[in-house]
């Protein structure tokens, strides 16, 4: 399996693990509890690990702070580090595919918190 492929499982895999965590570390009140800070680090971090794969695995350089952006700030970095290291269709192409993901790991995140509410409530 390469390298990035196995970057987007981890990140899937740290929705719904954040998503059973969640209902654990939640305190009324707080916008965030302890499981959502640790996730969005998580996610930052596993964002520029694929960036930095991706374009390994490509044979390119990654562009200039394309990479760093997409770990700091996904949802920007990501199509931007798209957009210029592919052709504009490739990168549209590349946006949907990502926007896919995007709904997996919402869909996967609710499935988890579902399951742990459900195991909390007894």
């Amino acid at each position: 399996m390469r390298r990035p492929t196995i970057v987007v499982l981890l990140l899937i895999v740290s929705f719904f693990i954040a998503s059973t965590a969640e209902p654990f570390t939640a305190s009324p009140g707080k916008p965030y509890s302890a499981a959502a800070i640790v996730h969005i680090i998580v996610i930052g971090v596993l964002c520029y690990l694929w960036c930095r794969s991706h374009a390994a695995a490509r044979g390119i350089v990654p562009p200039a702070g394309s990479v760093i952006l997409a770990g700091v700030l996904p949802i920007v970095g990501v199509p931007l580090y798209f957009f210029r290291s592919m052709p504009w269709q490739r990168a549209f192409r590349a946006c949907f595919k990502a926007l896919g993901l995007l709904i997996i790991m919402v869909i996967v995140f609710l499935a988890g918190f579902v399951l742990s509410a459900t195991v909390m409530s007894g």
